[in-house]
C-alpha cells in the first residue's frame, strides 16, 4: 500500500506540533522536506511515519539546533519515537503520543 497525501500531511502536522512544543517555531520546513523526499523511497505508511520522525530528530541534532530533541522529562537524553510515540528508552515509559509533547505527563505520572 503506498503512502498517502493524508499520510504525508499527517506526519508533518504532529511533527510540528511537537517540534513547536518543545523547539519552537521556524522549523516546520525539516518535518517537510523529509516527508517529501522519503515518500518517493517508502511505500509502506507505518515505516514512512517512523523515518520521518527519525530523520526530522536527526536533522534536529545534527544541526545543533536541539542536540536533545525531545528531551525526557525525567532524564537528560532525548526521547525516542517508536509505534507512533515517543518512549524514555531508559524506564521503557511511554511519555506521549507523537504529536502530543505539548501535553506530555509529568515525571511522576508516565506510563508503563
Amino acid at each position: 500500500m503506498s503512502v498517502t497525501d493524508d499520510d504525508q500531511a499527517l506526519v508533518i502536522r504532529l511533527l510540528v506540533d511537537d517540534l513547536h512544543a518543545r523547539v519552537g517555531a521556524g522549523y516546520d520546513y525539516l518535518a517537510a522536506n523529509n516527508a517529501a523526499w522519503l515518500r518517493e523511497c517508502i511505500e509502506e505508511a507505518a515505516r514512512y511515519v517512523q523515518q520521518v520522525v527519525d530523520e526530522t530528530q536527526q536533522d534536529i541534532h545534527d544541526g545543533f539546533i536541539d542536540t536533545v530533541w525531545p528531551k525526557c522529562p525525567r532524564h537528560k537524553h532525548p526521547l525516542w519515537c517508536r509505534d507512533g510515540a515517543w518512549w524514555c528508552e531508559q524506564d521503557g515509559l511511554l511519555v506521549a503520543p507523537l504529536g502530543r509533547l505539548a501535553s506530555a505527563a509529568l515525571p511522576n505520572t508516565l506510563q508503563h
